[in-house]
């Protein structure tokens, strides 16, 4: 709560300060009207990634499970949303994120990209991903796989922190009592009774 979560927060205002750059901007083909924010947006979300991915090595520290551990369980709980759909691999792109932005090139084969360079910042508008997952135009954060599937880093990062919040609760944390959203979506939807006792 006190690290991702406003790691979060200024990535979603990066976005909003790209989009009103975008509109703003008298030629909307030329990056270069709105390429500081873009950048901005770029920082912030590997900002967050970072943030996100720092949970694992937290969690090993107060488990008895390895990281591969963790980062298996947490696949199958990458949910965008609360009783959300099941977005594949949303958890492994916001690590990708992570660590291409602290070493540039991809050091493990596990993450899903090549280097810093297929974490980008491009317009492709309404109809690109699934249905309500990131803005509806202009440009924004996305994720180049090295399978040449592109995401929206919005829509992983609130499958991510939603994994992290149903992976805490079957481990017994204590989570917040009032519900959790994230980029205007439910990801923790309030600590249950048996939680709070």
């Amino acid at each position: 709560m006190d690290n991702v979560i406003p790691a979060i927060e200024e990535y979603a205002d990066a976005e909003l300060a790209l989009s009103r750059a975008f509109h703003a901007s008298t030629n909307k083909n030329d990056p270069q009207n709105w390429q500081i924010e873009a950048a901005g947006a770029i920082r912030s979300a590997s900002n967050a990634a970072v943030a996100i991915d720092g949970l694992t090595d937290r969690a090993t520290r107060e488990s008895d499970k390895s990281k591969t551990q963790i980062r298996k369980e947490l696949r199958n709980l990458c949910n965008f949303g609360v009783g959300g759909y099941l977005r594949e691999g949303a958890h492994d792109r916001v690590r990708g994120v992570a660590s291409v932005y602290k070493h540039d090139e991809a050091q493990d084969a596990t993450i899903p990209l090549n280097s810093s360079d297929d974490v980008l910042a491009v317009g492709l508008g309404f109809g690109f991903d699934a249905y309500g997952v990131g803005k509806y135009s202009g440009p924004e954060v996305l994720v180049g796989q090295t399978a040449g599937n592109q995401s929206k880093f919005m829509g992983d990062v609130v499958a991510a922190v939603c994994a992290w919040f149903q992976l805490l609760s079957t481990e017994g944390a204590v989570l917040p009592e009032k519900p959790v959203k994230v980029i205007n979506v439910m990801v923790h939807s309030g600590a249950s009774d048996e939680q709070k006792r």
